[in-house]
């Protein structure tokens, strides 16, 4: 068995903001067209020399108050926003305000906020989001500007994820190894 770094990442946010749209364009590098999550999506992603599992968790208000039982498996929570819909602003900060809610089991967990669209029609800043939001000094948090249909800030993601996220040693399955490279060719 070979010995690789992976690393849990979680994708929130409310519907119908892009986590789903991102997930996809991180594993296939295309745009599928997606429905809104009602559960929770999950993909491993390959960056470099790395393995990065990816749990994209509806934003229904259904599903919301699961979000903080997958903190515990997460190094990073990649929070997106549309940037381009002001109306939904409030709804973007409550629900913000409701992952910082449960200050046990962060320890070190680091925070990427994803401003989705913001080549398109900004309509507010994504520092304004962390000015108004509950968030604790001692949680790290970063803010990357792109759009994910224009294929904008995802290289930044990834480097981001891959030079400051902790990675961990995992034993890899022989069989698992041979069927991802059945399915690359």
């Amino acid at each position: 068995m070979n010995k690789i770094l992976n690393s849990k990442l979680l994708f929130l946010g409310i519907d119908r903001v892009g986590k789903a749209t991102l997930l996809y364009i991180l594993k296939f590098n295309e745009i599928v067209t997606t429905l809104t999550t009602i559960g929770f999506n999950i993909e491993e992603i390959n960056y470099k020399d790395r393995k990065i599992s990816i749990f994209d968790l509806g934003g229904g208000d259904k599903i919301k108050h699961l979000w903080k039982h997958y903190f515990p498996i997460t190094k990073c929570i990649v929070y997106m926003i549309n940037v381009s819909d002001k109306e939904r602003f409030n709804d973007y900060l409550e629900s913000f305000n409701e992952i910082l809610e449960p200050k046990k089991g962060f320890g070190n967990i680091s925070i990427i906020i994803f401003a989705n669209k913001f080549n398109d029609k900004i309509e507010f800043e994504p520092e304004e989001l962390l000015s108004k939001s509950n968030l604790p000094p001692e949680i790290s948090t970063i803010i990357i500007k792109g759009n994910v249909l224009k294929k904008e800030g995802l290289e930044e993601l990834l480097e981001y994820i891959y030079n400051n996220i902790e990675f961990e040693k995992v034993e890899e399955n022989k069989n698992e190894e041979k069927d991802n490279n059945n399915n690359n060719e």
